[in-house]
């Protein structure tokens, strides 16, 4: 029987244009940097659950219409479904006391959040965090990886 694992990462981008990693530390993992996000939960949308991973993850308080799906992946070297979709939500200058709220909630996932320019990015990089950013940035894309654009980035 064949199963999904359906989720979304959340490309947060400040007005300097620096984008919000989390150092993931979770159990059983290498350390690397993600997005925030997780997986969707029955009856929600990619917007809404975007936003409710946010606020779990980091308690960043966004509405869903300030996010945007702007591309769909799916890992097709695993042995079941793993679609990702990537959601964008752009800070502007007026947001930026939005960025003192982040906090640490899941100290068991993460050790902290960080802000990285975008040509100044840690190296390991979760692999659909990687994938984002590539998309994002129009660099190569890993081969595993089916992308469905939504929105030119």
């Amino acid at each position: 029987m064949q199963h999904a694992l359906i989720g979304v990462g959340v490309m947060l981008i400040d007005d300097t244009q620096q984008v919000l990693l989390g150092k993931r530390i979770k159990h059983d993992e290498s350390v690397t940097w993600c997005f925030p996000g997780g997986k969707v939960d029955e009856h929600e949308g990619f917007e809404d659950a975007a936003v409710r991973e946010l606020f779990e993850e980091a308690q960043l308080q966004l509405a869903a219409e300030q996010v945007q799906v702007f591309m769909l992946m799916n890992d097709i070297e695993r042995d079941y479904i793993n679609l990702t979709a990537g959601v964008v939500c752009q800070l502007d200058n007026a947001q930026n006391d939005l960025k003192q709220s982040i906090q640490v909630t899941e100290a068991d996932i993460f050790e902290c959040w960080q802000w990285f320019a975008l040509d100044a990015l840690p190296d390991n990089l979760f692999p659909e965090t990687q994938v984002m950013l590539d998309y994002w940035l129009k660099y190569h894309i890993a081969q595993n990886f089916k992308i469905h654009k939504i929105l030119q980035a």
